[in-house]
């Protein structure tokens, strides 16, 4: 149960209202506050477990024609720990949010990549390339689809 303390007189009858975390995401709403709201601008996925994974990814996903890896992984990898470093100790995993944004080190890391293989393409648009192949392959490795989602959620709502 939650307990209400008011910090002034309130009149019977009058409305008590109380706000939850403004900056929530919904995970925080299902673990914290014991439910879900609607759309969350807070809400975020995890692109990948840490900036070395995604250092990893990167190389063994972009390849020359004749598909051998342009990235060196242990280079790779200490140019992710040095990113890693400048974020600080509390930067969280790599992150895709409402509205496309992407964390700030994952963006940086793969132009920094982009930089290397493609000198004369737009590193931005290549690192959002990356960002856009990356949740390709996360959704294709659900094991239903949006349809048979949205089929499932349906039949639950019909047996409240």
């Amino acid at each position: 149960f939650v307990v209400l303390i008011a910090q002034r007189d309130i009149p019977a009858g009058d409305e008590i209202t109380i706000t939850y975390a403004s900056e929530a995401s919904s995970d925080s709403f299902a673990l914290f506050m014991g439910f879900l709201g609607g759309h969350n601008p807070h809400d975020s996925v995890e692109l990948f477990k840490s900036l070395r994974a995604a250092a990893v990814w990167y190389a063994q996903t972009f390849k020359s024609e004749a598909g051998e890896e342009v990235v060196d992984k242990s280079k790779a990898q200490a140019i992710a720990d040095q990113l890693s470093e400048r974020d600080g100790p509390g930067e969280a995993a790599p992150r895709l949010g409402w509205g496309g944004r992407v964390s700030d080190s994952l963006v940086d890391l793969f132009e920094v990549f982009n930089q290397q293989i493609m000198p004369g393409e737009d590193p931005s648009a290549m690192a959002a390339h990356a960002v856009k192949l990356r949740c390709q392959e996360m959704l294709i490795g659900f094991p239903t689809s949006p349809e048979k989602d949205m089929e499932l959620l349906e039949a639950l709502e019909g047996d409240a």
